[in-house]
Order: structure tokens, then sequence, then C-alpha cells
């Protein structure tokens, strides 16, 4: 049977590659060689290198590899790649026994104070405890507001006669009057103002347009508490008056007859004294 002109240039084709790989297996390098051919698959020819074939042959260049050399050095490293994505979660596993308890850690700073807690109820009384012992007196308090005006008092004089000539005098508590105001001028003990003056003698007297005029004196000096007991009447007062006296001034009542009164009558005299 005869072959085909395509069947005969492939088998010539394979048979030079056999050939070329047989001469490559010594070598460490690969080779490029040209098979030749004409068009009807006779005067296959195998030249080494890439010659150039006569006219009207066919031109094939086959690189044959050889035994692969000894590996070159690492390259330098590539820049690192993006971060791949998370994985799933893994599967939780099964809670441990409860470890020792440790030991106890320092004391921690002093936390803020809570706020004031309602107040409680009032708790039973306590037995009454001992006396203690009397403290050191206190300072002086100061002087309190004055107070309400007292009671009023009294004073109360008397004469033992009269004497229808001449200006005489009395004082609180005097036994009869004299006709010298320094034998009857009493020095005030306190401080005080005398008003209310009352005047009574024991018996009328005579004597047409006469009288007898009773007036308190401050230190020798006339004030304006009088009053005047005129003929045939036996009392006299003056409870519009008034008149105050500091600590030792001096005390009397005169009695000063005017026109001609008859009869020495004895005189009593009353007056209050407020301090």
């Amino acid at each position: 049977m005869r072959q085909s002109t395509t069947a005969r240039i492939a088998i010539a084709i394979v048979a030079s590659i056999a050939a070329l790989c047989a001469v490559a297996v010594g070598s460490a390098s690969a080779s490029t060689s040209t098979i030749c051919t004409d068009a009807n698959g006779k005067n296959v020819r195998v030249v080494e290198g890439t010659k150039a074939c006569g006219n009207g042959r066919l031109r094939t260049l086959i690189n044959v590899s050889g035994v692969a050399g000894n590996t070159g050095p690492a390259g330098p490293a590539g820049a690192t790649g993006a971060a791949g994505p998370a994985g799933a979660p893994g599967t939780a596993s099964a809670t441990g026994a409860v470890g020792p308890t440790g030991s106890d850690g320092a004391t921690g700073a002093a936390g803020i104070a809570g706020a004031t807690g309602d107040v409680g109820a009032t708790g039973a009384a306590g037995a009454t405890g001992s006396a203690g012992a009397t403290g050191a007196a206190g300072a002086t308090g100061p002087t309190g507001a004055t107070g309400p005006t007292g009671t009023a008092g009294s004073i109360v004089g008397n004469s033992g006669d009269g004497n229808a000539a001449a200006t005489r005098y009395l004082s609180f508590a005097s036994k009869d009057s004299n006709v010298s105001e320094a034998l009857r001028s009493a020095p005030m003990p306190t401080t005080g103002t005398f008003s209310h003056l009352y005047i009574s003698i024991e018996a009328v007297f005579t004597g047409g347009g006469s009288s007898y005029v009773y007036t308190v004196r401050k230190n020798g000096v006339d004030t304006a508490l009088t009053c005047t007991i005129l003929v045939s009447t036996t009392t006299c007062n003056d409870t519009a008056n008034s008149v105050t006296f500091a600590e030792g001034d001096l005390f009397s009542l005169s009695i000063v007859p005017a026109g001609s009164p008859t009869g020495n009558p004895k005189s009593v005299f009353t007056a209050r004294l407020v301090g």
C-alpha cells in the first residue's frame, strides 16, 4: 500500500526529532535544528542550526531542550498580598472548672460619701445620769431693759406747832417745825419724783383773808409743788405738779403765813414718791 505525501513527511519529521533528542541527551543546553524535505516527503535532511533549505524544499525548525540546569538563586520576595476574609467563628468550648479563690487584693480608695439618710425614729429616753459638777460662773450678761415703773411710795411729815407770825419749815418724820430751814432739810436717800402733795391741819384758824401756803423746796429753792389752806378750811392739795429729786438733794417743806391768821394749828403732810 502506498503512503501519502503528508504521512511520509510526518514520519520523516518524527525520525528527525528522535535523532535530535538522542543528540540533546548528552548536552546541558537546548539546541535548534532545521528539517528539510521535498514536496513529496522524500529526501528528508536534518541540518543543525537554523540554516536555509534548497529551492523547492520544506523547512521545519525544531527546538530540543537539553537536561535542566541547576536551580538559580531565589528572586526577591513579592509584596504581601491583601488579607483574606475572616474565618467563621469556632465552636465555643465547654466551660472549665472554677479555679481556686485568689488572695484578697489591696483595699481600694474610699468611695464618695452617700446621701444622708432619713432621720430615724426617736429612741426611748435613757435613764437620768448623775448630776455633774457645778461649772464655773459665766460672764456677766448685758444689762436688761428697764422694768416697768414700780408702785408709788409715800412720805409723811408733821409739826408739833404752828406760828402765825413767821415762816417755818418741816421735813419728813420731823417732830415739829422750825424757823431754821437748815435744821429741817433732809437729804434724799434715793432718786425719785414727788407729786400728789396733801396738807391737813388739826383745827381751823381765823383772820379775814388769811391763809397758809405750803411749798416743797429742793436744795433751799421753791418748786412748783405747792398748795394753800384758806381761812375756815383745814386741807389743801396739789395733784397737778411734780418735782424730781436726785439722791442726796435736800428736801424741806415751807409753811408761809399770809395775812394775819390766828392760832397755832399743827400740820401734817403726805406726798407720793416714785423712784
